[in-house]
């Protein structure tokens, strides 16, 4: 049987990939550092704040901001325990403290 030089060519893409486990997923990635970190974050986050949607929608997101996830996070729980409208941390203190309007 005789091929013609643009039959060499075509190259059949498969359909799908498909990892029979998570370790397989991350071990392919070549980056399980990544995954044990947004775990970590996931799961210290959704502890203190129910956003899980949110981080499994952007997971590359979270792990960009790495290094401010606390301080996101004490800001929110302030903010849960003190629901003064027109009142911010920097603010002061607020029985007392200055108002911002």
């Amino acid at each position: 049987m005789a091929y013609s030089p643009t039959e060499f060519r075509k190259n059949r893409l498969p359909a799908a990939v498909i990892f029979p486990t998570l370790a397989d997923v991350v071990s392919f990635s070549g980056k399980p550092g990544k995954l044990e970190r947004f775990h970590t974050l996931f799961h210290t986050i959704t502890d203190r704040f129910p956003l899980a949607g949110l981080l499994l929608d952007h997971p590359l997101t979270v792990l960009q901001h790495d290094k401010v996830w606390e301080k996101l996070l004490a800001i929110l729980d302030f903010m849960t325990c003190h629901p003064l409208p027109g009142t911010y941390p920097a603010a002061g203190d607020p029985r007392g403290g200055h108002q911002v309007h």
